[in-house]
Parts: structure tokens; sequence; C-alpha cells
């Protein structure tokens, strides 16, 4: 039932998604109260679940490793919410559900054998009691995390090389495609360091 309503609000957050990206009219910041509220209750359930009595020591690790990640997400919706132009927020929430994404991945396939029909049958080639996977799947989440920011670092430096091959990249911002809004308003990604900053800092 847990996993059943994480499900239901993630598509909810779908639908709202593709709702805003057509266009359609809607509260504004819907969609990212929706993804706030889709990983604050992803967090909670499996905190809930992980600590229930007769869980084997595996499958506690594995729903309670990525608590934090999620958690720091939904905090990350919140400040781009607040402030739609804060890089950092932007990329830590792109990153936390990237990671969350690889990561059950993992999970499934040590959980759970994928036929007859995914999720129906536990994996024996997994002790769910022995240490050793334990402490392999806490070293797999830090690995996660590092592919993860390889990945998010390379397609940055695709798009800026790309951006610097147009005669653009030299603007320091870039402009955001999900949020409505006129190039006056200020809805583009503020460098972290702006020229007025540098400057006061080396005088």
């Amino acid at each position: 039932m847990q996993h059943m309503s994480i499900y239901g609000i993630f598509i909810v957050h779908g639908l709202i998604d593709i709702m805003t990206s057509h266009r359609i009219p809607l509260p504004p910041g819907l969609d990212y109260l929706s993804a706030i509220a889709a990983m604050s209750w992803y967090g909670q359930s499996f905190s809930y679940h992980a600590h229930m009595h007769g869980k084997e020591m595996v499958e506690q690790t594995i729903h309670t490793v990525p608590i934090g990640v999620m958690y720091m997400t939904a905090i990350a919706g919140v400040m781009e919410l607040l402030n739609p132009g804060l890089f950092v927020a932007a990329v830590a929430r792109i990153f936390g559900f990237l990671l969350l994404g690889t990561w059950f991945f993992q999970a499934a396939f040590v959980l759970y054998l994928p036929y007859p029909w995914p999720g129906s049958d536990r994996n024996p080639n997994w002790d769910q009691t022995d240490a050793g996977n334990v402490n392999f799947i806490v070293a797999s989440f830090g690995y996660h995390m590092i592919m993860n920011s390889i990945i998010i670092t390379a397609v940055y430096l695709l798009c800026y090389a790309y951006l610097r091959i147009r005669g653009e990249g030299g603007r320091n911002q870039f402009r955001r495609l999900d949020v409505d809004c006129p190039e006056e308003s200020g809805c583009q990604f503020k460098p972290l360091l702006s020229s007025s900053s540098r400057s006061s800092s080396s005088s």
C-alpha cells in the first residue's frame, strides 16, 4: 500500500508536468509543489518501511540510505520554487531525482528477480542477512553519487561548450525553458559569482 501511494503521487506530479509543458492554465508553482509533496512522502514512507519489524538488514539498508537524499531534493524544490533563478537549487533537485532513479534500479535487482514478473519473487542470490552485503549496499550508494555527479558535470560541460560555440556562453546565464515568464523578469539561472561580487572580492 505504501508503494502504491508513492506511485500515485508521482503519477499526479507527472500529469501536472505534462499539463505545464503544454501551457495548460494551472496555479503557478503547482509542478514544484507536487514534486515537493512526492519527495517528502517518498522519504517519510521509506522511513516507516525501513523501521518496520521483521525487515532484514539488506532491505532495511536499501530503504534507509536514500532517505536523506529524498528530503534534500524536497528542500531544493522549495528553494527553487521561491527563487527560480537559483542555479544550485536546480542542480541539487536534478541530482536528487537522478540519483534516486539509478539507485532503485539496483535496489530492484538486489531484492527481487526480474521474472516471472518484477517484484514477484525474492532474489536468492543475495543473502539478506549478510553484513558484507550491507556494507556493499552502502558503498554502492556512494558510487551512485559519484557516477551521477560525473553525468551532471558532463552534461553541463557539453551545454556550456555548445553555448560557447554559438557565442552565448560568455553571458553566464541559461534561459529557463520550464518557467513561463518574460526575459526581463529575471527567470534566468544566475551565475554563482556575478561580476560585481568578483570585483568587490578582488578589491
